[in-house]
């Protein structure tokens, strides 16, 4: 019996809602303690294998080398990890699935986000709080639950846990070996 198991952690799916007029920021982070920085991507689509799918956003390290438009900002720190979109001024057309991929090397380690973003009309809460959440994804060990601090975001976010594929094998053999 042989058992393949290949654990899809490193590709996480959330959705945010934002509002139309307002700035976005859709998250993506890493370790860089552990990984040093490295070359990223932010797509309007989902993340392939490779590379992302219409790539509105990317870099080969600190500086930004590609970017589609100037309302495509990353305004946290890249040296520290945070590659979080930033979507000025929203409008309904920015709707969408967003894919971010963080070029890990070796094989099979680049992390992967995926972000359905859902942009509606109207005004903003009335709490003095961004209408949209950052998030540290982490599925080590996780069921793939976050606490938004945002009572507006913590209502329309959703996440998918980690995914565990198995596949089994049975391999038989029916040959006999005689003496000669």
């Amino acid at each position: 019996v042989v058992v393949f198991c290949f654990l899809h952690h490193n590709t996480c799916f959330t959705r945010v809602i934002g509002l139309v007029g307002h700035n976005v920021t859709l998250t993506c982070r890493y370790d860089t303690k552990t990984h040093g920085v490295l070359s990223f991507c932010w797509g309007k689509d989902r993340v392939p294998t490779s590379k992302c799918s219409n790539t509105i956003l990317s870099s080969t390290g600190e500086a930004v080398s590609n970017r589609r438009s100037s309302r495509y900002q990353l305004l946290g720190r890249v040296t520290n990890g945070d590659l979080s979109l930033t979507i000025l001024n929203a409008q309904t057309e920015d709707a969408g699935v967003y894919g971010c991929r963080i070029e890990i090397p070796g094989w099979f380690n680049d992390h992967k986000v995926n972000i359905e973003l859902i942009i509606e009309e109207g005004n903003a809460p009335a709490v003095e709080q961004p209408v949209t959440q950052n998030y540290i994804i982490s599925t080590a060990g996780t069921t793939g639950e976050q606490t938004p601090t945002n009572k507006y975001a913590a209502a329309h976010e959703k996440s998918t846990p980690s995914t565990v594929f198995c596949i089994i094998l049975t391999i038989r053999s029916n040959f006999s070996l005689t003496e000669g």
